[in-house]
This record gives structure tokens, C-alpha cells and sequence, in this order.
């Protein structure tokens, strides 16, 4: 995995320094190589730079390093992700005359553009997000994945340069771009969790969606979407028995973890004792002895949320090497930190902070880890699955009665532990009278709904924001979703909205902050485009959710652990709220303090942290949420310029028309840590062959 970014300016030159400031930003994501590219202009084109931070996986010599140029220097790329099928690929362009000079994955992709040309995206199968500039048609391609497991950001300044990395904060690093919010974005995180793609939190930056390509040429950005969810709607495979879907699934399940296992460095699993993660360990040791794979899971001191025992249970069952870490209340104000440190654009996921310390954990014995995530998108996993029914049996309700049940559900009594009954009727009743799947679904998930998150904005916000919509990011879907049956819709809306905007954001943040490669063989592509098309039985029956994953671990993991209900990786943030991080709460919220930041409505929030600190309310979620807007505003909008050393010489290899500069990092740690863009940057050591990069930025 690495971290990519890149300038394309029409008029100003690229200055190395500044791209040199933007790829350090990423180092975390890429501690072992540093490589740049700058392209001087010629007559009527464009000046460009390439920027990439290297984690090696695959080819750890210096043939994949990056970017990577073809032999004449017309093509120049720079990647993050991994793809799967470049055996496939590197044998079809073999075959058509392609003489490759690495068995990086890297490779497969310059060499495929070149033999399809903008054709290479729908045939990658991985994570993907990268940048490739085309010399003979002075134009740069950008390409994400199709279910968005690699972030790419992008912005056009007022000057007309064009911006892009894996992360924001390298758009910060350059001095054209100004960290201004864009209020409709904010409006948009209070009501998802996350910003949805294309929008970003910045005024004038985007994010790239996934399944989607874009194209700069000539000053102008196309942006199109290559590839499209298929559902059993429009594909028939809803005549499929369950016994062949069954044997189906098996094979490519068996195949996914397989192709995931490709690695030149120590690997290990992400164990919950969930069916999810479990899964994937049991098809590990099809291929791994099970002594010989690690897998790591995190405990807590609260039972309501404690896995810790099922993980175990699982892991012994599967006779791997297993290893757990507990995380303590009095730990969190340290992690913290460093979790915002990740957030330079917000994301209201708590499950980030357990979920980093695992990362951490597990980077100080491996560097790439399979996780499960994408099993209940797949196989209707989650509880607002089973709770989709009883709610339109309940639509019919006239609104003053709906009021009345939730005045009732607010009587209840407020409770600390994970998923209370006060919590879920709540949950439950604010999705009532929301007709459309995702729009109910949206509402179970987020924090606030509609009218909450409009109180939630400062007043001028509120007001600047008036004729915005939170809801009509869903446009897409709906689209999308327009012949497909309601089940397909749903499953399509967690797929393409809560996995990417949510849990893919969460693992990618995580994972990076500690140079770890997490893969997900659940999101293969092969698995996904088949399992999508299985009719609605073989995932839910009843009240049995994932009906065909469970039908093929009956044998593969203890029986108690296959029947035990879904619990989610969530944190006791109620009760610390209340208790261990009550001084942080006050602290951060305080109304003054939120009212000086301008982007939240100090009563608001007051009346909300008063509530919650007394036991009348449970807004576990919403503080939350403020936590990280006030969080993200203090560090990110108040950021403070990366700045390069005048006293900075770069070597320069020329080729075609432009100048690679590339370095050998030597990572200067004996164990994981995270690395705040403030932080000073690792050392360098140039390799004979190659050229010294930038060491103090």
C-alpha cells in the first residue's frame, strides 16, 4: 500500500519542494521509498508533477518502485492499492508483445494502459486509486476502485491547478490550496457520519467515487463511472438452488483469500470471533498452516461490548497464533489524538479508535492483515436489515401517533451498554414514516436526522444552507436502484454508501496511520458480481441473516459462536462520556469554545452535552460527532504549512521529458507509531542507483 499525490499546473512550474511537501505528508502510508516526478512544460501543455510514498508488498527491489515510467518516458504512473488478477493481466500482455522489466503489480497496470488505454480500469480487479500521465495526449487519467477501498481527493485552485493525493492533507501542503469548509459538506456529515463522495469537507476539493474515473485534459475534468453494481434484478439469478450457490460461494470465497495471501512480507488476520472474520481465517488454513498465521483481536473491560472471548474461541478452534490486546478507558485520551490526528476529514465512526490500536498492535509483527469487512454487505448482516419490515408494517401510523411512540421511547431509561433497549427502540422509531430504503436506512445509521443536523450547524451555516438537501447524495442510488427490487436497493445502499463512506474510510484511515495493508476478500470482485445476483433467500430467511455463510462455517467454527447474535465492534462511549472523558467533553464542547469555532450552534450542543452528562438523554453518537468537527477544526483548518528547506538539492535522472527523483527510506523506528505530518520525517539513504529525496520537510 502507498500514498500517492500530484500537481498539474497550466501555468506555474512545478516546484520540487512543494511536491516534496505533499508526498511527505503521506509518508505513513508509504515508509519505504520516496519517489518524484516533474515534468517541465513544453510549448502549450502543462506542467506536472508525481508524488509517491512506497510500502512495499510485492517486488521489493528497486524494479517497482515508483512512479513508474514506461522505456520512452511517455507514459508515467503512480498507484496505491494491490491487484489481484496481475498474474492474468501481466499473462494477456505478454501474449500481445509486452516485454515486462518487474513482477510488480504496478507493472500490469502502465503496460495495460498502454495496450487499452483508459479499457485497463474495468479490467483491474483489487483496491486501486491511481495516476497515470499520458505524454502523447498531455492528459492525466485518475481511477479508484469499485467499491472505494483506496481514497482519492482531488481540488482545482483558483489559479486552475489541479490537485490530487490519497489524502487532504497533502492538498493542504500546497499553497494554492486554501482549508476553508464547505457548509453543505458539514451538513452532510452531521447526517451521514461521514461526507459522502463526490463531496468533500473542503470548499473546492471532490473526491473521486468509487467505480469511477476521471480525465484532465486541456484545462478540463471529466469525471465517469466505468463499472456498476449488478443485482439479481436485472440478472435473473434468482432461479439459483441453494445447494449450487452454496458450492459456488465456497470456491470463490476459497479463491478471494487465496489471491489475498500473494505477500513478499509477514501477513496475519483481524479475528472478532464473528462469522465475518472467522470465515476468513477458516479459509486461510486451506492454504496456510494454521500455526503459522497470526491473527490479533482487541477486548474491552465492558462485558456488553467484549468479543475478546469469541475471537479466542475461534482462534483455538483454528489452532492459529493468537494474540489479544485489551483497550482501557484510561488509554483513550492518548489514542485520541492520534485518531484525530488521521481525521483530516472527519469521520464519526468511533469503532476508528479500537480499530487503530489493533492496526498498531498487529503492525509490530505484520505488515499486510485480511479483515472481514464487506460480509454484511454482502450477505445482509446488519440489524436495520431485519428491522426493514416491522417498520414499513408501521408507516401507515398518522404522524401524531408516531410522535407519541417516540415521546414514549424517550421515557425509556437511558443505558450504557452496547445496543441498550432504550437506544434501539429510539434508533428504530426515527426511521418510521421514511418510505424510501435508503433514506430509512441513512436515518437508523447517523447520528441526527434531518432537523438535527440542521440545529446542529451554526446559525450562519444553518442559514447559508437552507436549500440544501442532506438526502440528495442518494440521488445516485436511486438511479441506480430504480429497477431493482427493495432488498437489492437496501443491500445496494450499504454497499455504495455506508461501506465506502464509513467502514472502507475507517479501515484505510487506520491501517495507514501505522503502514499496515489490510485486505478485504470479501470484496472481491468475482465474489461480490455473484453473491449480488443470488435472490434474497440465500441471505435472509426469516429472522437468519448471512444464510448462505453460515451454511458453509457449520463445520468450520464452533457451533456456539455460529448462533451467537451480531454484537459490532462499538465502544462503551456512553458511560465514558459520562465518566472518564466527562473533562474532555466539557472541554472541547464547551459553549464558548464551539461558538469562537463557527461551525456548530453552541446551544445546540449544550443543551446536547447537559442531556447526555445528567442520564436524561442518550447522545452517544451525537457528541461524538461534535467531538470531531471541533477536533478536525482545530487541527485542520488552523494547519499550519508544511514548509521545505532552501538548502534542499535534488538529484535528477532525466527521462523522455521529465525528471524522476526517487530515495530509499530506512524506516528510524523500533516499533509502530503514528506519525503526525508535524512530526520529523523519517531519515534518508540514498541508494547507489538512486537519487537523495527530500529529508527535512
Amino acid at each position: 500500500m502507498c500514498g500517492i499525490a500530484g500537481i498539474v499546473s497550466p501555468g506555474a512550474p512545478v516546484a520540487s519542494a512543494t511536491l516534496a511537501a505533499m508526498t511527505e505528508s503521506l509518508a505513513h502510508r508509504g515508509p519505504d521509498a520516496c519517489g518524484l516526478f516533474i515534468r517541465p512544460s513544453g510549448a502549450g501543455s502543462p506542467h506536472v508533477g508525481l508524488g509517491h510514498r512506497r510500502l512495499s508488498i510485492l517486488d521489493l527491489s528497486d524494479a517497482g518502485a515508483q512512479p513508474m515510467q514506461s522505456e520512452d518516458g511517455t507514459f508515467t504512473l503512480v498507484f496505491n492499492g494491490e491487484i489481484y488478477n496481475y498474474p492474468d493481466l501481466r499473462r494477456d500482455l505478454e501474449a500481445a508483445g509486452h516485454i515486462f522489466r518487474s513482477t510488480s503489480d504496478t507493472e500490469a497496470i502502465l503496460r495495460g494502459y498502454m495496450a487499452w488505454g483508459e479499457g485497463v480500469v474495468a479490467r483491474l480487479k483489487g483496491m486501486f486509486a491511481f495516476a497515470l500521465w499520458d505524454e502523447r495526449k498531455r492528459s492525466l487519467l485518475l481511477a479508484r476502485d469499485r467499491f472505494g477501498k483506496k481514497p482519492l481527493h482531488y481540488a482545482v485552485t483558483r489559479q486552475g491547478t489541479l490537485l490530487f493525493a490519497s489524502e487532504p492533507k497533502a492538498l493542504l501542503a500546497h499553497p494554492e490550496f486554501r482549508p476553508e469548509p464547505d457548509a453543505a459538506s458539514l451538513l452532510h456529515f452531521l447526517r451521514y457520519d461521514y461526507v459522502p463522495a463526490p463531496r468533500s469537507i473542503y470548499a473546492g476539493a471532490s473526491k473521486l467515487p468509487p467505480s469511477h474515473l476521471m480525465v484532465w485534459r486541456d484545462g478540463r475534468l471529466e469525471v465517469r463511472r466505468y463499472a456498476s453494481l449488478a443485482f439479481s434484478g436485472a440478472t435473473g439469478g434468482r432461479g439459483v438452488p441453494l445447494r449450487e450457490a452454496e458450492a459456488a460461494v465456497d470456491a470463490l470465497l476459497d479463491a478471494a483469500v487465496q489471491r489475498r495471501l500473494a505477500s513478499d512480507v509477514p501477513l496475519g488476520v483481524f479475528l472478532s470471533g464473528g462469522l465475518d472474520s472467522s470465515t476468513v481465517l477458516a479459509y486461510m488454513t486451506r492454504h496456510i498452516p494454521a500455526h503459522d498465521i497470526r491473527t490479533f483481536a482487541i477486548g474491552f473491560d465492558e462485558a456488553s461490548y467484549d468479543e475478546s472471548a469469541h475471537a479466542e474461541a475461534m482462534a483455538r478452534h483454528a489452532g492459529s497464533h493468537h494474540t489479544m490486546m485489551r483497550l482501557p478507558a484510561a488509554r483513550m485520551l492518548d489514542l485520541l489524538d492520534m485518531v484525530w490526528a488521521t481525521q483530516d476529514e472527519p469521520m464519526a465512526d468511533a469503532s476508528i479508535i479500537p480499530t487503530l490500536l489493533l492496526c498498531r498492535f498487529a503492525r509490530e509483527h505484520i505488515t499486510v492483515a485480511l479483515g472481514g469487512d464487506g460480509g454484511d454487505e454482502l450477505f445482509a448482516g446488519y440489524d436495520p436489515v431485519l428491522a426493514d419490515l416491522p417498520a414499513r408494517c408501521l408507516d401507515w401510523l398518522p404522524p401524531a401517533a408516531l410522535r407519541l411512540l417516540q415521546g414514549i421511547a424517550l421515557r425509556l431509561p437511558t443505558g450504557d451498554a452496547n445496543m441498550s433497549l432504550g437506544f434501539k427502540v429510539q434508533r428504530f422509531l426515527s426511521g418510521l414514516g421514511r418510505r424510501e430504503v435508503a433514506a430509512r436506512h441513512q436515518t437508523w445509521l447517523g447520528a441526527f436526522d434531518d432537523e438535527g443536523a440542521r440545529a446542529m450547524l451554526h446559525p450562519d451555516l444553518r442559514a447559508a444552507t437552507r436549500d440544501v438537501s442532506p438526502l440528495d447524495a442518494l440521488d445516485m442510488l436511486r438511479e441506480e436502484c430504480r429497477d431493482a427490487s427493495r432488498f437489492d436497493a437496501m443491500l445496494h445502499f450499504y454497499q455504495r454508501f455506508y461501506m465506502c463512506g464509513s467502514i472502507l474510510t475507517k479501515v484505510d484511515s487506520a491501517s495507514m496511520a501505522v503502514s499496515l495493508e489490510v485486505r478485504s476478500p470479501f470484496l472481491d470482485q468475482d465474489l461480490a458480481d455473484y453473491v449480488n445476483r443470488l435472490p434474497r433467500e440465500h441471505k435472509l430467511r426469516g429472522l437468519t441473516r448471512k444464510v448462505l455463510l453460515r451454511r458453509l462455517m457449520r463445520s468450520r467454527m464452533p457451533d456456539a459462536l455460529l448462533k451467537r447474535p451480531k454484537k459490532g465492534f462499538g465502544l462503551p462511549l456512553a458511560r465514558w462520556f459520562r465518566h472518564e472523558l466527562r473533562p474532555l467533553v466539557t472541554a472541547m464542547l464547551d459553549p464558548g469554545r464551539v461558538a469562537q469555532g463557527g461551525l456548530l450552534d453552541p446551544v445546540t450542543v449544550e443543551r446536547m452535552v447537559r442531556d447526555h452528562l445528567s442520564g436524561r438523554r442518550d447522545h452517544r453518537k451525537e457528541i461524538w460527532s461534535a467531538l470531531c468537527v471541533e477536533a478536525w477544526r482545530d487541527r485542520y483548518l488552523h494547519h499550519s504549512r508544511a514548509t521545505a528547506s532552501d538548502t534542499i538539492e535534488f538529484g535528477t535522472t532525466p527521462r523522455g521529458d521529465g525528471h524522476l527523483i526517487t530515495a530509499q527510506a530506512v524506516p528510524a523506528r523500533s516499533s509502530v507509531a503514528i506519525n503526525d505530518s508535524t512530526n520529523d520525517s523519517p531519515s534518508w539513504a540514498a541508494s547507489p542507483s538512486r537519487h537523495r529525496c527530500n529529508d527535512s520537510i
